[in-house]
């Protein structure tokens, strides 16, 4: 028994040193070629059931598929998404909600109420999890295709992907409406506030996203929103790159309540 109370405590350890040294080495941006076919698939948020159902049903090897992130967070099966998908050496973009389960595994023990609730999950990971999760590139190019995957949106008058910080690519959903500038997440003057995919001209290729369950399925010219909201009782959906294909599969049921 203190023999493995004592193993334990020496993995938990392992964890939080990594994460604290982690979290400054993201890989920013990464380009790799493209399998045909290759779908990328929208945000999934702990819905284990369903990306399983969803890469059933598409019948696809785990080398065609990429995420958009937010693996984790709100649905039932956080740590669960997390070891499947680096086990199947599945590729993703960091979302938010993987950054900042990252942040919140090192200070767990201070956390109180709701947010040791929400976070309870990463005690269940082993340092290759969060290995895993650590790795999880800003943006993902994919080579001689014209497509950039990326969690949230780029900002659309930046020249070249690197120019967007981490709050652009994870978090942001409105711009100035020149497109030069994010606006703040929680800004209270929103009257020179778009949404970036009303601006964005198409400068740094087509950009495939999720975060942004509220507008659903946005297939544009440019864009392409992939977050149905599977964790709310909506949908996991599958964007084909080549062909435009889209699959999606249902939720089983409704795991988390639309704040708002």
């Amino acid at each position: 028994m203190l023999a493995a109370a004592l193993f334990m405590l020496s993995s938990l350890i392992h964890v939080r040193a990594f994460s604290r040294a982690a979290i400054s080495s993201l890989s920013r941006h990464v380009t790799i070629p493209a399998p045909n076919p290759l779908y990328v698939i929208g945000d999934v948020h702990g819905c284990l059931s369903e990306l399983k159902q969803l890469i059933k049903t598409l019948d696809v090897s785990t080398d065609n598929i990429v995420l958009v992130g937010d693996l984790v967070n709100k649905g039932p099966s956080s740590a669960e998404v997390v070891k499947f998908c680096r086990l199947n050496n599945i590729k993703s973009v960091a979302g938010n909600h993987d950054r900042s389960a990252l942040r919140h595994i090192e200070m767990f023990e201070s956390l109180t109420g709701h947010k040791r609730d929400k976070y309870s999950w990463t005690q269940d990971l082993i340092a290759e999890d969060v290995e895993y999760l650590e790795s999880l590139p800003l943006s993902i190019t994919l080579a001689d295709m014209g497509v950039c995957i990326v969690h949230a949106g780029v900002v659309p008058k930046k020249r070249r992907i690197e120019d967007n910080i981490e709050f652009d690519l994870t978090t942001l959903r409105l711009v100035t409406k020149d497109g030069t500038t994010a606006v703040a997440k929680g800004s209270k003057d929103k009257s020179n506030a778009v949404n970036w995919t009303e601006v964005y001209g198409g400068s740094l290729g087509k950009i495939v996203y999720g975060h942004d369950a509220k507008r659903g399925v946005q297939v544009k010219k440019d864009t392409v929103g992939l977050d149905s909201g599977c964790c709310y009782g909506g949908k996991l959906t599958a964007y084909e790159v080549w062909s435009g294909e889209i699959v999606s599969v249902d939720a089983e049921k409704v795991w988390c309540k639309k704040s708002g």
